[in-house]
């Protein structure tokens, strides 16, 4: 069972950073100005892996919404230093 999970983790952890990066044949351009494209081996495991997933099988999204419960209250975590650890923002 933890095993099936944690590969339903993985597998939508790369469908995410494939839709996060498009790759073209044009040059990709980043989000931010201090960060840098993705390699052209990263584009490349992401073309194939676009090939081997079922983006029209959405199990994995049903499921992940059918255990969310609510929000939390907060927006960020703070870091025992003070700082942001993370934003959900």
């Amino acid at each position: 069972m933890l095993i099936d999970s944690l590969s339903a983790l993985r597998r939508l952890a790369v469908i995410m950073c494939s839709i996060l990066s498009v790759a073209t044949s044009q040059e990709v351009q980043h989000f931010s100005p201090k960060g840098k494209p993705p390699s052209k081996y990263t584009i490349e495991l992401q073309q194939r892996e676009r090939q081997i997933l079922s983006f029209a099988d959405k199990r994995d999204f049903d499921e992940a919404k059918r255990g969310f419960i609510a929000a939390p209250p907060y927006r960020q975590i703070m870091s025992d230093s003070g700082g942001v650890a993370w934003d959900i923002e």
